[in-house]
Formats: C-alpha cells, structure tokens, sequence
C-alpha cells in the first residue's frame, strides 16, 4: 500500500473514531417529540396553539444525529410551553422547500403559524436560552 493512502486512511478513521467517541449519550427518556410526516405538519406545527420548535434534520446529516440526543432533552424540557417537532427533510421535501431550508441541521420556531426565529444549533444550555429568549418576545 501506498505510504500517502496509509496516512489518508488512518486519518480518516481517526476522524470516525473522535465523532463516535465525542458523541453525547443516548436520550433516556419518555419522548416528547412530535414526528412530523407531511399530513399531520399542519396540525401539529402551524395549528399548535403552543410554540413550535421544528428541526429540520436529516439521516444523512452527522451533525443532526449528533443533535438528537439533544433536542430529545429540549422537547422534555419544555414540554408545557413549548412543542418540539423533528422532520425529516428527505420525507418532506415539501416542507422544506416551503420554509428554504437548504442546509441542515436548522430550527426554527413557529407561532401563530409563521416562522418567527431561528435558533442556532449548539449547546444544550445556549439552545435553551434562545429559545426561551424566542418565546418570550413573541
């Protein structure tokens, strides 16, 4: 093999290993998240009479699934103010071309069936705040 393709692998499978090993854990929890599948977006997102925090993600979005754990938490932390919706753009297209959604991950809140702010991905604790911070200005 050659010395340059070794090296090319080797980093790349420590690449894999930093994302399999820096990855939160798993949820464990009763879920509160609302699965979006295209028929019930409008009765769950736009027609919620509570606040909608919908993540726009993917299966193929490493990112994402890094998230999840995450938005997992989100969802139970504001279960009585806020609903947390996950849609999968690959089955919803539509929905995504509707709202520009072009990359991923992306959240953004909805009232009074509008958008009304994105929220940054990031940090559980940063997340929080700004939605928090969202949902009290609007």
């Amino acid at each position: 093999m050659d010395k340059g393709l070794f090296i090319v692998i080797l980093a790349l499978a420590g690449v894999v290993l930093v994302n399999i090993l820096s990855a939160p854990p798993p949820f464990e929890g009763k879920s509160e998240l609302i699965h979006i599948e295209g028929s019930n977006f409008e009765s769950e997102v736009l027609a919620n009479p509570l606040p909608v925090l919908a993540d726009f993600t993917s299966s193929t979005c490493g990112q994402c699934r890094r998230m999840s754990p995450d938005i997992e938490r989100l969802a139970v932390h504001f279960k009585e103010r806020v609903r947390v919706a996950k849609i999968n753009v690959e089955k919803n297209p539509h929905i995504a071309d509707r709202y520009g959604i072009r990359e991923l991950p992306r959240l953004v809140i909805f009232a009074d069936g509008k958008p009304v702010h994105e929220v940054r991905p990031g940090r559980l604790r940063k997340m929080i705040a700004a939605v928090e911070e969202s949902v009290a200005n609007n």
